[in-house]
């Protein structure tokens, strides 16, 4: 089963394991916490969030509080919390007197997400769009132009930026419970997305730009039925390139009913 040793104070305070036969050490990544960000449980939640998404603690990898805390130089209080919102995220498991680790790669998890991203954001922009402002068209341009330039220079960590811009803009009418709710979703996609980038290389950053663009075209009209219907296909190939990528052998069932619920299309047309 998965290793559960966990090496003597040091920096290394994790463990990777390949499969339930194999398993190895990993050369461990820098864990260090950027003295300006302090030892506060946001801070934590967020630096340990990058290092999840940018790949540094990989899938399947177990965490020691006590030997994570001594790393970054922190106390286990607020560390403690930070696991529990990234458990909340999805992006960290644990059970019950056992070591908290990172996520490992669920193709079911993945359908979920989106399935939840087509039905939840749809709505969330039917209710934003129909009365989007100049301001916030500006914003939603800007977001778009943005993509558009970091993807030409590859700049993953921006067009990422700038893309989360772009869809959370989309919903910004949403109340507050609902918009955290989106926002949960959204944030617990971006780790199967990055891993798609890493394992194509961000030539792939510019994959979706004709649909953004028309969703932009649609947000500016102000017409929220024709936004959210392309927002609904937009997502739902999204999940199709990332499913046929990651697990080409799962069918993303809830991605497709997803779709022909919110957009009465047959689930074949996305």
């Amino acid at each position: 089963m998965f290793a559960n040793k966990v090496p003597p104070a040091s920096e290394t305070a994790i463990v990777s394991t390949v499969s339930a036969s194999e398993h190895r050490d990993v050369e461990p990544p820098s864990l260090a916490l950027p003295s300006s960000d302090g030892g506060a449980a946001g801070s934590l939640r967020s630096h340990l969030r990058a290092l999840i998404l940018g790949g540094s603690l990989q899938p399947g990898v177990v965490i020691s509080q006590v030997e994570l805390a001594r790393s970054l130089g922190v106390s286990r209080t607020p560390l403690r919390e930070a696991l529990r919102m990234l458990q909340e995220e999805g992006l960290i498991e644990a059970e019950p007197n056992r070591r908290a680790r990172v996520t490992r790669f669920d193709p079911s998890d993945l359908d979920t997400v989106y399935g939840c991203r087509v039905m939840l954001e749809s709505l969330g922009c039917v209710l934003t769009v129909r009365s989007f402002t100049d301001d916030e068209i500006s914003l939603l341009k800007n977001a778009l132009e943005a993509m558009a330039e970091h993807a030409e220079s590859q700049d993953v960590d921006r067009w990422q930026a700038a893309h989360r811009d772009f869809h959370r803009i989309l919903v910004g009418r949403a109340n507050d419970q609902f918009g955290r709710t989106i926002a949960a979703y959204q944030d617990r996609a971006e780790r199967y997305w990055l891993m798609f980038i890493r394992a194509n290389g961000s030539g792939g950053l510019s994959m979706r730009d004709a649909e953004h663009r028309a969703i932009y075209e649609a947000a500016s009209r102000r017409d929220a039925a024709e936004t959210a219907s392309l927002l609904a296909r937009h997502l739902s190939r999204t999940a199709l390139t990332l499913m046929a990528q990651l697990a080409p052998e799962h069918e993303p069932l809830t991605v497709r009913t997803a779709l022909q619920f919110v957009s009465g299309r047959s689930p074949d047309l996305i």
